[in-house]
């Protein structure tokens, strides 16, 4: 599959980059989401800049507001 990664700091449209990866499986407490749009909000702006402490690791995959179909 393939997703949009974070993978590096700075201006928005050198920071990203469409990856291919692996399907994520899901746990037993979780669901495993086909997003169909997604937002990205101020702590993800704030992890694009550096500046948010909580961002994940890079190369990340950002999506705290997404929308879609639940797959499993």
């Amino acid at each position: 599959m393939k997703a949009i990664f974070l993978t590096k700091k700075g201006n928005a449209n050198s920071a990203f980059e469409i990856l291919e990866t692996q399907k994520p499986i899901c746990g037993a407490d979780q669901v495993l989401i086909k997003v169909e749009c997604f937002g990205l909000n101020y702590a993800e702006v704030m992890a694009r800049n550096g500046l948010y402490g909580d961002a994940p690791k890079m190369p990340s995959v950002l999506g705290y507001e997404v929308v879609g179909i639940i797959e499993s």
